[in-house]
């Protein structure tokens, strides 16, 4: 399980978003396609923008208004020596574990996909509302180089459900433009977006997605279990069959022990995703089709019996946790109900904006 967050040049990865975010060039031969792009964000109902196409996505990562084509922060002024160095976005993605995945695409409970789609924007809702910010950069400011929180941002989602080693893995893409709205400044009331709580707080970011996704699949019957490579897994998935699908987490494990025989020392992120980057498959099976028949060939009846089983103990357990709350409901009290403590992140900590926009008094 893992949560990617990577700031993108503009002129790196702006054909990225025009190769991915249309339908026709991303899945030509597709008939069911599960990503369903969309916009979300506070910022969008500042710039005015209903309508998102390409050509609003080209300008925003440009950091040029979409609707009247100026320049949004103070460095955007059409030169190219700046658009070369220029932070298009940020590229966020939101792994769920495994056994979700096998669920949802060999056990037929699209319902989970669902789940990850919602709490992916829930995550980053959450996100907008303590993150989003920009540095301060005027001289004579007395929280100058400190982060002001704005509480808006505007980000692009997609959901993907298969890894680059063809096997299932659903897991959501946002990039998260670099541009912020801060309505106290009517002047230049746009700015750049400040990343830096981003980096430093995606584990906590990591956390409350997990924290989310588990209440989200509990709800609909499955329990989890925690395990040594995953926050939480599903009950009933045979570790096997996890593994036959964990091919990815081999190549890494791998690539890991390449870096380690050149360089003794614990080797950095860094340099494990540019090793991962240059090993990793392109993507060959496109349809959903050709995806289905390649897991299907690799599991064995048995199974796809056990994965049906699994599916419908979660059913009759949500079933009969529905019929509790309504009869605790009917013989008690009105009263405000809390919900009960996470098993799997019992001592998670929750998102805290003071953590990363302390204002300094001045002196």
């Amino acid at each position: 399980m893992g949560f990617l967050v990577e700031p993108v040049s503009y002129p790196r990865r702006i054909e990225y978003l025009r190769h991915h975010y249309d339908p026709a060039k991303y899945h030509p031969k597709e008939t069911e396609f599960i990503a369903q792009p969309g916009h979300q964000g506070k910022l969008w109902d500042s710039l005015g923008v209903t309508q998102v196409g390409m050509p609003e996505i080209r300008k925003l990562a440009a950091g040029i208004h979409p609707l009247t084509g100026k320049g949004l922060t103070a460095r955007t002024n059409g030169r190219s020596s700046v658009m070369q160095h220029r932070t298009a976005y940020l590229s966020i993605v939101l792994n769920v574990p495994k056994s979700i995945s096998i669920m949802a695409e060999l056990g037929g409970d699209r319902r989970l996909r669902e789940c990850v789609r919602e709490m992916a924007r829930e995550t980053l809702e959450h996100a907008e509302e303590f993150y989003a910010g920009f540095r301060v950069r005027k001289l004579d400011a007395p929280d100058r180089n400190h982060p002001r929180h704005t509480g808006q941002m505007a980000w692009l989602t997609r959901l993907e459900n298969d890894s680059r080693y063809a096997d299932p893995h659903l897991h959501v893409h946002a990039e998260v433009f670099n541009v912020t709205h801060d309505p106290s400044d009517p002047g230049r009331p746009f700015k750049a977006l400040d990343m830096r709580p981003f980096l430093a707080g995606q584990i906590l970011l990591r956390r409350h997605f997990d924290r989310q996704l588990v209440q989200a699949i509990t709800g609909l019957g499955y329990l989890t279990h925690a395990t040594a490579t995953s926050p939480f897994e599903i009950d009933g998935i045979p570790q096997a069959l996890i593994d036959l699908f964990s091919k990815g987490r081999s190549a890494a494990a791998g690539a890991r022990q390449a870096v380690q025989l050149d360089n003794p020392d614990q080797p950095s992120h860094r340099v494990l995703r540019k090793m991962m980057r240059q090993r990793r498959p392109k993507k060959t099976l496109r349809t959903q089709a050709q995806l289905r028949a390649h897991w299907l060939a690799q599991v064995s009846s048995r199974d796809l019996i056990l994965l049906v089983a699994v599916k419908a103990a979660a059913a009759r357990q949500a079933n009969t946790a529905a019929l509790v709350r309504s009869r605790d409901l009917a013989h008690s009290e009105p009263s405000v109900r809390q919900s009960p403590p996470n098993r799997d992140f019992p001592n998670s900590p929750e998102l805290d904006p003071s953590d990363f926009f302390v204002v300094p008094s001045p002196e």
